[in-house]
């Protein structure tokens, strides 16, 4: 058993040779390589595992952070940092493909991160590298426009002397009021009493479709995943073994498969790692 020995070549032959970084070599009749993706490089995720499977002949697909924080350009959304809201988020992807999820979104001081986030970042990351894109997040995501202009003429009839920026006291937090009132161009000190409805109705909007830019994922060093790998045709999926070279499994997230939020992809690595080696083995 070499334990922390890693290996940077791998030859088949009559039987499989293995060698090591300090120059060891080892044979085996069977390998199975499940040495993971990318993400979280500073627990030793690297692309070695890849490399070697490349080498071999097999596809790596392109590798991306996944579910992953996004940065944000805006000035106003970093102003934000240390919020979160419950809030849907919304992406269109394409004319025919919207995708959406209601969770927490947490505003950081690089962008917006949070559930909401990790969980569309799978497919989002890929897209943002033919440029930024816009996502729609309402604040109120179980309300439509009207509903929150009805609540707000409510708050603002019992209250008619409070600013426009106090009378969300209790309903969102200060330090998200402000900044998002500014990106508007709403007047934070006039009393509510003042607002005109037309006013009060673009207010609404702006609560239930607050376009956020994103221009891009932040590194592997803070994905939870890698988005690619090795192409699944390219492998059985009975066995996990390649169906290039002979012998050869593969477990994990070496594999192009990923899973969203919620501990799929610790199972994947779990039940890909069991499956791999009993057929390696040859129980």
């Amino acid at each position: 058993m070499a334990c922390g020995a890693k290996a940077v070549g791998l030859e088949p032959a009559e039987r499989f040779r293995v060698t090591t970084q300090d120059g060891t070599r080892w044979e085996a009749d069977r390998v199975v390589l499940a040495s993971g993706g990318c993400s979280v490089p500073k627990l030793g995720a690297d692309r070695s595992g890849l490399e070697l499977a490349a080498r071999l002949g097999h596809t790596i697909t392109r590798l991306h952070p996944g579910l992953v924080p996004l940065e944000s350009p805006d000035e106003h959304v970093l102003r934000m940092q240390g919020v979160k809201v419950v809030a849907r988020v919304r992406a269109v992807l394409s004319p025919r493909r919207t995708i959406a999820d209601t969770d927490d979104l947490l505003f950081t001081p690089y962008g917006v991160s949070g559930f909401t986030i990790l969980n569309l970042s799978a497919q989002l990351v890929p897209l943002l590298e033919r440029g930024p894109l816009d996502l729609e997040v309402s604040l109120f995501p179980a309300s439509s426009p009207e509903q929150v202009s009805e609540l707000l003429q409510g708050r603002w009839a019992h209250n008619p002397h409070r600013s426009l920026a106090e009378s969300f006291a209790g309903l969102l937090s200060s330090k998200l009021v402000g900044p998002f009132l500014a990106r508007f161009g709403f007047p934070t000190d006039q009393r509510v009493e003042q607002i005109p409805k037309g006013m009060r109705w673009r207010l609404a909007q702006a609560l239930t479709a607050w376009p956020i830019p994103v221009s891009g994922p932040r590194s592997f060093e803070f994905a939870e995943v890698t988005l690619g790998g090795i192409e699944t045709g390219e492998v059985d999926a009975r066995t996990l073994e390649s169906r290039l070279v002979p012998g050869l499994h593969f477990a994990g997230e070496m594999l192009d498969i990923h899973g969203d939020l919620g501990g799929y992809n610790f199972q994947w690595a779990w039940s890909s790692g069991y499956l791999a080696g009993r057929e390696a083995g040859g129980d």
